[in-house]
């Protein structure tokens, strides 16, 4: 029990052991400084035998803020416990060297030192789990004393929890802890998953922002939360922890400002704003590249290395300023959204305000959610604004379908205009030839046969056949029977004025009366364009016959030659003006135009529904 005297003389009351348990350790502890960093374990012995370690007060965590120094640590336990218990010392942060030294039973000499960190790999570690862990064995009522060397290596502050209890204790605390971290690490390997796919089938810029962001924050919080040692090879893992926690911060927030930019339509709303904050984030960016440059080049430790941390540390507040200074314009603007985006990042910004108050020992704040306020805060706001920018992205999706579906309509009612403002001229030109060329014509056929000629018949049949070809062309630029005779009617009075050759076979099946009138024009003058490219392109077409059927959804015509030639049956080949109109009228009621080449001749086929899309806007 000579141990004991050490208590009153070197510092802090022992820490009794009752096997597993939650005490917290830091009031055990008593700390030197030794700034010069030059000191090795037999001299701080001295020291420590000397009565120079002072005791620390009663936190949670060994929290120092930032510091150069190396800082040592003695702790005296005693086994409380009626059984032999294998205990772990563990320290739960990254960048931090820690050497344990444990003393003989009279404190005078150092009889074991082991290290580690968190930059080991699992296989290098004494136990391989999460937490950089020492292991050491005591018996019932026995009695030691351990020197703790910490050192920071790649970041500014000396912050780290510590606990100690019995070895399987820890590994069934760690059992659940990284099935609960697991969870979260699942959750936003499933956020990176879903946000790529995204980017690949709808080639927004916003779901490559947000990849890189979640991306970031799992990087972020594997290391903050020592999990990477069990998610990245052993093969990589080396190169992995030279890589500063602090170049993820910076990634977070850089890829954080376009998801912010795009979330507000800052671009729209304040874009002289929106040029700085880019080109800030440009320099956030090229800054972290140099950072991570100088990290692998040069050791961390190193004072270009740490004079540019301060700088890029200053550069990242700056960065974050000026974000706050958009955001509230943003509120004063009222941007759409940005409530919806300050919700969804309010319990990140108060984990992140608690996570620096504990870092720089202003206040102490718990974890309020297992496994940690940060992780949790980023979940939350993960979800929250992926899920309020797919409600917004289907919004602005129907808003631009109701659009395009508007000027789809509003075309083709133009469309519709134009068609009725030909008729109309159509019938306007039909009667101005009646009243003008016909008149004038009938009347020189009344005072040729009142004169003596010697070719009199024949002058006379030339007359009437120029005016039977004038009342056919009315005819065919205004039906003025459409009306009375309806479209079959019209059809078949169409039909005999083109005598016998070729015979046009008319059969109608169905009532018409269920036809919109614009339909009816506009399936007159189908027939009239088929009929005339069969005469063009078709040889020897004697029968042509037409079959109108309509029923209660749709109106079908088909027109069917005994000609030979094929260039009437190739609907490639059909780009003139008569193809060309058949397919703008059938177009505009969303119909169908088909050819088929058949033994005898050629069938072409338009089907015209009654219900469109049109109809329905």
């Amino acid at each position: 029990m000579i141990l004991f005297g050490f208590t009153s003389t070197y510092g802090a009351e022992p820490l009794r052991l009752p096997g597993a348990n939650d005490i917290r350790i830091i009031p055990y502890l008593s700390e030197y400084i030794d700034c010069s960093c030059s000191e090795n374990a037999s001299e701080v012995l001295k020291k420590w035998k000397a009565g120079q370690f002072k005791k620390l007060s009663g936190a949670t965590v060994v929290n120092k803020g930032v510091t150069d120094c190396v800082h040592w640590f003695a702790l005296h336990v005693i086994n409380d416990s009626k059984y032999r218990e294998n205990y772990l010392w563990s320290f739960y942060n990254d960048g931090i060297k820690f050497n344990v030294f444990e003393l003989d039973s009279l404190g005078n000499k150092i009889i074991r030192s082991t290290q580690g960190s968190h930059f080991q790999r699992l296989s290098e570690r004494d136990v391989p789990i999460r937490p950089v862990s020492f292991e050491f064995p005591m018996e019932a009522a026995e009695e030691k004393v351990f020197l703790l060397r910490t050192e920071v290596f790649g970041r500014q502050n000396l912050y780290f929890p510590t606990d100690i209890s019995t070895k399987s204790d820890i590994l069934i605390y760690e059992l659940g802890f990284s099935f609960l971290l697991g969870r979260y690490f699942g959750f936003f390997f499933f956020a990176i998953v879903f946000n790529l796919c995204l980017f690949l089938i709808l080639k927004k810029r916003f779901y490559a922002m947000m990849l890189g962001y979640i991306s970031s924050l799992l990087a972020f919080n594997m290391i903050e939360y020592l999990h990477d040692v069990y998610v990245i090879p052993d093969g990589l893992y080396a190169v992995w922890t030279q890589i500063p926690k602090l170049t993820f911060l910076a990634l977070t927030l850089y890829f954080n400002v376009y998801v912010f930019m795009t979330f507000v339509q800052q671009k729209k709303y304040f874009p002289n704003l929106s040029k700085k904050l880019i080109l800030l984030n440009k320099l956030v960016l090229s800054a972290t590249l140099i950072y991570l440059l100088l990290h692998f080049a040069l050791n961390s430790n190193t004072y270009l290395v740490r004079v540019f941390q301060l700088i890029f540390a200053a550069l990242l507040l700056t960065q974050t300023a000026f974000l706050l200074v958009n955001i509230w314009y943003c509120i004063k603007g009222k941007s759409p959204y940005i409530f919806h985006y300050l919700l969804g990042n309010s319990l990140i910004f108060l984990s992140v305000v608690m996570y620096l108050l504990n870092t720089f020992d202003i206040f102490y704040f718990p974890q309020f959610v297992r496994p940690g306020n940060i992780i949790f805060a980023f979940s939350v706001e993960i979800i929250y604004l992926m899920i309020v920018f797919s409600v917004k992205y289907k919004q602005d999706f129907d808003h631009f379908v109701a659009d395009l579906a508007f000027a789809e309509n509003k075309r083709r009612m133009l469309a519709l205009e134009l068609v009725m403002i030909q008729e109309k001229e159509r019938s306007r030109i039909a009667q101005d030839i009646h009243d003008g060329i016909g008149g004038t014509l009938q009347g020189l056929r009344l005072l040729l046969s009142a004169e003596q000629l010697q070719q009199k018949n024949k002058v006379q049949e030339m007359l009437k056949d120029i005016n039977g070809d004038f009342k056919r062309l009315i005819h065919q630029l205004a039906p003025k029977n459409l009306k009375s005779l309806g479209l079959c009617g019209s059809i078949q009075h169409d039909a005999l004025t083109y005598g016998s050759v070729p015979k046009i076979e008319l059969q109608c099946f169905g009532d018409e009366k269920v036809m919109p009138f614009d339909m009816k024009i506009h399936l007159f003058r189908i027939y009239q364009e088929l009929i005339t490219n069969a005469l063009k392109h078709a040889i020897g077409v004697t029968l042509i016959e037409v079959d109108l059927a309509i029923d209660d959804h749709e109106v079908r015509l088909l027109v069917q030659d005994n000609g030979q030639g094929v260039a009437t049956c190739m609907p490639e080949n059909g780009n003139g003006i008569g193809m060309h109109s058949i397919r703008s009228r059938v177009d505009y009621y969303r119909g169908t135009f088909d050819f088929y080449l058949t033994k005898s001749g050629c069938s072409a086929q338009v089907i015209i529904p009654f219900k469109t899309n049109v109809d329905k806007i």
